[in-house]
């Protein structure tokens, strides 16, 4: 069992480069996914709030977590929704993994400074237990019902035999 969950954000506003980019989520997602799947998660939206057109870059580092697009222009006043993905790989040892989406601006002497991050947690849990036991009981039901049959006809031939004597 997979689940990622990230945390309501609204962004700072660093006037010292007039940028004004609004970053939210629509709250905490707590979403399951199973070995190997790729989950969609909600959007981040991206808003300019200032007077200028806004080169903006996501990134995200670790992997398990991915956005797109990565760069983008923002003019002024638009939003924009980043796609969040969740790619766990079915070989992926159980643990919590922790996860930001930082977007950098690109501010006037080309330096990249960050504007927002948004902490996420991905934790993958060990598939143990009665879940576990009751999932390969299904995977292996033929297997089972043989066995099964197999041990019924053995206490049959058994008593039969025993009669017999």
């Amino acid at each position: 069992m997979y689940s990622a969950q990230g945390t309501a954000f609204a962004a700072q506003d660093l006037g010292t480069y007039a940028i004004r980019i609004m970053v939210s989520d629509k709250g905490a997602a707590y979403v399951k996914a199973s070995p190997g799947e790729s989950v969609t998660l909600s959007p981040l939206t991206l808003s300019n709030r200032g007077a200028q057109k806004q080169l903006l870059h996501v990134d995200i580092a670790g992997g398990l977590l991915y956005a797109y697009p990565t760069q983008l222009v923002l003019p002024p006043g638009h939003s924009v929704h980043i796609g969040l993905f969740l790619n766990i790989p079915g070989d992926e040892r159980p643990g919590v993994y922790s996860r930001a989406v930082v977007i950098a601006a690109v501010v006037p002497d080309r330096k990249l400074v960050q504007v927002a991050r948004v902490p996420f947690t991905v934790q993958v849990q060990a598939q143990t237990g009665t879940v576990g036991i009751l999932q390969w009981i299904q995977q292996h039901s033929l297997f089972m019902v043989a066995l099964v049959v197999l041990l019924l006809l053995f206490s049959y031939g058994y008593d039969r035999w025993r009669r017999n004597r």
